[in-house]
């Protein structure tokens, strides 16, 4: 193996079509130890990076490099290897030692490396630095005396783990992985009904022991608690891996090795497959653990997610995050800032979760496994909202003819829902009994009309937050169901008036702001006497506030059946400490309302909790009409950006 060079896949596909004229999808993914997916999605970058230059086209069921601008496709490719593999990226130096101290059977001397990769002995002592930070976290040393030589010291199993988490590329990238091993792991992943994902991560597991085993360097013992794996799905399929390679090589490899190769099997991503499901069951101690945490979340957020709705796939998900945590074996979620950003409501229950989880396991769930807990809540949540929005039927009544009438429409469309069904009729049509089969009633006819269905009057002109917060102010003061599209009103805003905007005393402590505004909401006589001390009982076992800026204290309230919804500011400068905004939210029974406006009442909360810098100019406001105006004019505080499903 040449350790002067280590190309990444993309450049070693391009040399490989240089010199082989041709190559099939499965030949390059057995060349290079990965899926079929993965290859041609280099094959679509690189030609996104070739354009104009050359191609690489699928040919009679194989790739072939057509050149169309020699020197074109010459400056690109020196570009793209130098990019990729020069020693003047602290990433590349950092990867190139790695992997001669990991294959290394003997001391390795420092001026080897200042000579192989023509750079300072300066540069390749502060990068072995850097590089003995990196190995901190899995307890691996590198020692030595720089004139005698260093060497990599540490369990082999950490070796095998770092290596995987940061280094594959660097130190296996042109591994010779031989075709009969990856059919033997293809066939077994197919067996158990596996997806690409998942048998290129077993491929990857199985290059390292398999190279580690035939160096000399096999695991020799291992961690107690690996041991119960032997009684899973997850060490069948690996065995039976192991085995059918150490028939094909001759050899007798221990069962330690087989543990290993289970690992990626008993942590892997759910499968979508219900058949693979089938091969791992969970039990029924996880499930136990997923009503804990739905319990905990209705507890804490007063959202109910009925245990149906995600047990199956949500409990298999939890089983083999445990696994993960258990064996060490971590999934990395490069979408974890955007899923906090864009699914807030989901992100805070899939905190709860972890919260759960790591009482009743004493397992640490870090953070990368945050998203995906997210992501299935984000899915009930959505499910939810779809299942919630019936069809509804719109009139619109015009004594000014079609053409206005259409205008409306149009305007209408564009804040309700995409399920509203819209009929115009003109005066002499609208009558009661007509009127009274739609849902909603919207007219410039002033008044002239009968009937029991809700109805907005509008001017023939208006824009589309007129209609929007009468519709909002139908739906939420006055419980008429309006289907509203997603994503451009402030639902604080609705549902806030005047009277129960408050401007409250910094000296005051969050408690005892949060007390005076129940005792004004209950002199208004819109709460239960008893809401207080429910709030205080709730607030001794879980603070409400969301942070150090905002809090959102909210509880059943006995008395009526609506949503009552006040707000505190609490004017402080940028930095001071101290909650600048209180949020108090006292909800009638479920029976009065349903869940999707509690999580899009949370959803703008927790957006306004993450942006400090609004809350400090929210927090100097006076009066409701000023946050009405501020947040009209900073619609992207209450919604995502326009066009992207709430």
């Amino acid at each position: 193996m040449d350790n002067r060079r280590t190309l990444s896949r993309p450049a070693h596909i391009i040399r490989y079509l240089e010199t082989r004229l041709s190559a099939s999808n499965d030949s390059l993914a057995r060349r290079f130890g990965v899926g079929a997916k993965t290859i041609m999605n280099d094959i679509r970058d690189l030609n996104r990076t070739l354009t104009g230059t050359a191609a690489i086209e699928l040919d009679s069921g194989r790739y072939r490099l057509f050149i169309i601008d020699r020197d074109g496709f010459s400056r690109i490719r020196e570009e793209l290897f130098e990019r990729i593999d020069s020693f003047n990226l602290p990433s590349n130096r950092h990867g190139y030692i790695f992997r001669r101290l990991v294959q290394q059977t003997g001391p390795l001397l420092i001026d080897d490396l200042v000579e192989e990769m023509s750079i300072g002995r300066s540069t390749v002592t502060g990068d072995l630095g850097r590089l003995k930070a990196h190995l901190a976290p899995y307890a691996l040393r590198i020692t030595g005396i720089p004139n005698v030589g260093i060497e990599l010291v540490g369990d082999e199993l950490q070796v095998r783990l770092f290596v995987l988490e940061n280094m594959f590329e660097a130190v296996y990238a042109d591994y010779p992985l031989d075709d009969e091993f990856v059919e033997i792991i293809e066939d077994a992943a197919a067996d158990y009904h596996l997806d690409g994902a998942t048998t290129e991560s077993l491929t990857r597991w199985f290059t390292v022991m398999i190279d580690r085993v035939l160096t000399e360097h096999g695991l020799t013992a291992l961690p107690g608690r690996y041991l119960a794996l032997t009684a899973t799905p997850a060490f069948t399929l690996a065995d039976g891996v192991v085995n059918a390679v150490g028939r094909r090589i001759q050899m007798s490899i221990p069962s330690g090795e087989s543990i290993f190769l289970a690992l990626p099997i008993a942590g892997m991503r759910t499968p979508t497959d219900a058949r693979a499901l089938e091969q791992f069951p969970s039990g029924t101690e996880n499930e136990v653990l997923v009503q804990k945490i739905l319990d905990r979340i209705d507890a804490e957020m007063d959202l109910h997610v009925p245990a149906n709705a995600l047990l199956k796939e949500f409990v298999h998900h939890i089983t083999f995050m445990q696994n993960r945590m258990k064996y060490q074996v971590y999934v990395k979620d490069v979408a974890l800032g955007d899923i906090e950003r864009e699914y807030p409501v989901a992100f805070l229950m899939a905190r709860i979760a972890r919260r759960v989880i790591e009482q009743e396991t004493s397992l640490r769930v870090v953070d990368d496994e945050l998203g995906f807990i997210a992501s299935y809540f984000q899915v009930f949540l959505e499910e939810q909202q779809v299942h919630r929005e019936p069809r509804y039927r719109v009139a619109i009544v015009t004594t000014s003819g079609i053409v206005p009438a259409r205008l409306i429409q149009v305007q209408l469309q564009k804040v309700m829902s995409g399920k509203t069904e819209y009929q115009i009729l003109a005066l002499d049509a609208a009558v009661p009994a007509v009127l009274d089969g739609f849902d909603l009633v919207v007219t410039t006819a002033w008044s002239e009309l009968v009937t029991s269905t809700p109805i907005i009057e509008l001017s023939e002109f208006f824009d589309n937050r007129e209609i929007l917060g009468r519709l909002t102010r139908l739906r939420y003061d006055k419980d008429v169901d309006v289907s509203l599209a997603a994503g451009a009103d402030s639902i604080l805003v609705s549902l806030l008036d005047r009277t129960r905007f408050f401007r409250l005393p910094p000296e005051q402590s969050y408690r005892e702001n949060t007390a005076f505004m129940v005792g004004r909401l209950l002199a208004e006589g819109v709460v239960d006497a008893g809401f207080q001390d429910r709030l205080d009982e709730r607030e001794a076992q879980s603070t409400m506030l969301l942070d150090d800026y905002v809090g959102f204290p909210h509880l059943g309230n006995a008395l009526g059946n609506r949503v009552v919804f006040a707000m505190g500011v609490v004017p402080r400068a940028s930095g001071e400490p101290g909650e600048r905004v209180i949020f108090l939210l006292a909800l009638p029974a479920k029976t009065d309302y349903d869940d999707t406006l509690l999580v899009r009442i949370y959803d703008e909360v927790i957006r306004l909790a993450g942006d400090h810098a609004e809350l400090d100019l929210i927090s100097q406001l006076a009066s409701y009409e000023e946050f009405f105006f501020h947040m009209a004019r900073t619609p992207s505080l209450s919604h995502k950006p326009d066009g992207e499903p709430r």
